[in-house]
């Protein structure tokens, strides 16, 4: 697919964003949440930040996300996914670094996640937070597009999802954070052939 460098793409990818309607989840009362697609921009290309979420955490102990969280009263979708990146790891990340929101997916324990993307200046020092995340890693994005995810069909409370799982050395990204990867990587397809590299 060739390299994803040089800020015309992200300027393409905000574009994009911008012009395409939101699908949100297919059921209602679900509690929102909002979580941060960080692409660093680091000297040797863009990566994305992911996390390994606590062993002892009620939902999805022990696996790969994306920084976010459930959205607290006066919060946006957006805030919220600010908010718990910087609580969960330190990330700071202002609100003109967001490029846009991609669509809404749903999770086996009653949330919906919204997830937005956002480029973020690296390195930055992170601060962990134990009692939600046990460590971080990051991936370049130019490896991440030469995978083929493996897909499946699962059911759940009523309606289906196709789940996207990719597989990274020893890392298994898949589930809503699968979902979120593959969308992201679908639509930078898309910009890439007219943005050009740097």
């Amino acid at each position: 697919m060739g390299r994803v460098t040089g800020s015309a793409v992200w300027h393409d990818l905000r574009r994009l964003l911008a012009a395409r309607p939101v699908e949100e989840c297919p059921a209602e009362g679900m509690a929102l949440a909002g979580i941060l697609v960080p692409i660093l921009l680091t000297g040797s290309g863009p990566e994305l930040l992911f996390t390994v979420r606590a062993a002892h955490l009620r939902s999805h102990p022990g696996q790969i996300a994306f920084p976010g969280g459930h959205v607290e009263p006066g919060e946006t979708l957006q805030q919220a996914a600010l908010r718990e990146a910087y609580e969960e790891v330190g990330l700071q990340v202002s609100e003109a670094d967001v490029l846009g929101r991609l669509d809404s997916h749903p999770s086996p324990f009653g949330s919906c996640a919204s997830p937005f993307v956002a480029t973020v200046s690296w390195p930055q020092q992170l601060v962990i937070d134990p009692g939600e995340v046990d460590s971080t890693f990051t991936v370049p994005l130019a490896e991440l597009t030469g995978i083929t995810p493996e897909t499946r069909t699962v059911r759940h409370n009523g309606f289906s999802r196709l789940l996207h799982s990719y597989r990274w050395h020893d890392r298994d990204i898949w589930g809503l954070t699968g979902n979120v990867l593959n969308q992201l990587l679908n639509l930078l397809a898309e910009v890439r052939p007219t943005a050009g590299t740097a």
